[in-house]
């Protein structure tokens, strides 16, 4: 499933790098979906804004990856967005209490509430779109 194998610890570490590398997901999607929308508000395209990410210090794998689905406004499930709101739902309860975790979770599980859950994560865009930006 992955690129790489890491042995982080004893059983059950795994599970909690798991979360935590499912929270920088969901930090770096948000992060991208509201920058696009931010930018398309003050009148910069969402293909110039992406460009600007993307060849930037700012671009990532991830945001290489779905920068077609969001030029689409298409988000066929690679990771279902019902699955990471699962996982950061799970990483509050292992005790993440971080000052962005609640809001985070708030913003995806409004999303699946939304019935966005079983499209991609990078749907957040959507239900953000929907909101007063």
């Amino acid at each position: 499933m992955g690129k790489i194998a890491i042995h982080v610890g004893e059983p059950g570490v795994a599970s909690s790098a798991k979360l935590a590398i499912n929270y920088l997901l969901g930090l770096n999607l948000q992060g991208v979906a509201e920058t696009v929308l931010f930018a398309e508000k003050n009148g910069v395209s969402k293909e110039d804004m992406l460009n600007i990410i993307n060849q930037g210090a700012c671009g990532n794998g991830i945001t290489n990856i779905k920068t077609p689905s969001i030029l689409n406004d298409s988000y066929p499930a690679a990771f279902a967005l019902k699955h990471l709101v699962k996982d950061l739902r799970l990483a509050k309860e292992a005790g993440l209490d971080s000052p962005l975790i609640h809001p985070l979770y708030d913003s995806y599980a409004a999303a699946e509430q939304e019935g966005l859950g079983d499209l991609d994560v990078m749907a957040i865009i959507s239900s953000l779109k929907s909101k007063s930006f």
